[in-house]
């Protein structure tokens, strides 16, 4: 099944916002970022408070916040890929995307989709450890709407245990996809209303030279491993707000009903 992707993600977060940070020449920030511990604490334990009001519901407990860098990513990428999928498993993904002539015969699956998340992520929620990890190079204009994004992942998780339910899911692939449609629909949702509420807290100065590095990094990529990804942000949020329409559910605010 195209779920590698998806799997890779539901192992490092509830699903990381994607975003791409714009690297110069080298691979060097484009611009210098120093996060001080307490400051990343304080911004998200205000959004925390904004995420209740628009939820109506309430944090059991107030989620732990740290900065990590690539190195960390690419190593907690592969602890939770080697926890959640065994190798045989990974094989056989990658043989029926080659047989279906979906990805090169030569082509390194695995490796691959480390690479293309390794160039998008921003930030990501471990269930284990109840705490999210803001990527060291995100610019603090834009560190808003990812906590907000990855918070209601951390509400949602304290509510609805979302890592002992996709573990469940783990030998079920197409109930998996289904699940993490709704888990990351719940995060587009409220990540997005938090956003259009507070966008005098966000930079948006280089925004499109980001989207662009996005785009550019999908593009590279085979759509084996990017579809499943976006339809978990543009219909997993349409479906909780009930409505047909993937713009108007980026925009509104999913139910709680069940």
């Amino acid at each position: 099944m195209n779920t590698l992707l998806l799997r890779l993600c539901a192992a490092l977060a509830p699903l990381p916002l994607l975003l791409a940070v714009p690297l110069q020449d080298g691979g060097e920030p484009a611009q210098e970022v120093v996060w001080d511990q307490a400051e990343l604490e304080q911004l998200a334990q205000r959004i925390q408070g904004e995420i209740e009001q628009l939820r109506g519901q309430a944090f059991q407990q107030p989620v732990a916040v740290q900065v990590a860098s690539r190195e960390e990513l690419i190593d907690y990428m592969k602890r939770r890929t080697e926890e959640s999928d065994p190798p045989e498993k990974i094989a056989a993904d990658e043989r029926i995307a080659k047989l279906l002539a979906m990805i090169p015969p030569d082509m390194d699956l695995l490796a691959t989709a480390y690479d293309l998340l390794e160039e998008q992520v921003a930030g990501f929620y471990d269930p284990p450890s109840k705490t999210f990890y803001l990527m060291e190079t995100m610019p603090k204009g834009f560190a808003g709407p990812i906590l907000a994004h990855e918070l209601v992942h951390a509400l949602d998780d304290q509510l609805y245990d979302l890592d002992t339910r996709m573990k469940e899911l783990a030998d079920h692939s197409d109930r998996l996809q289904a699940y993490r449609f709704v888990v990351e629909g719940s995060g587009t949702s409220g990540g997005n209303l938090w956003t259009m509420q507070n966008m005098d807290q966000v930079d948006l100065s280089g925004y499109q030279e980001m989207m662009d590095a996005q785009n550019a990094s999908l593009a590279a990529a085979p759509s084996w491993l990017w579809k499943p990804l976006l339809g978990a942000y543009l219909q997993g949020a349409a479906f909780l707000t009930r409505t047909d329409s993937v713009l108007a559910g980026q925009t509104q605010q999913a139910s709680n009903d069940d």
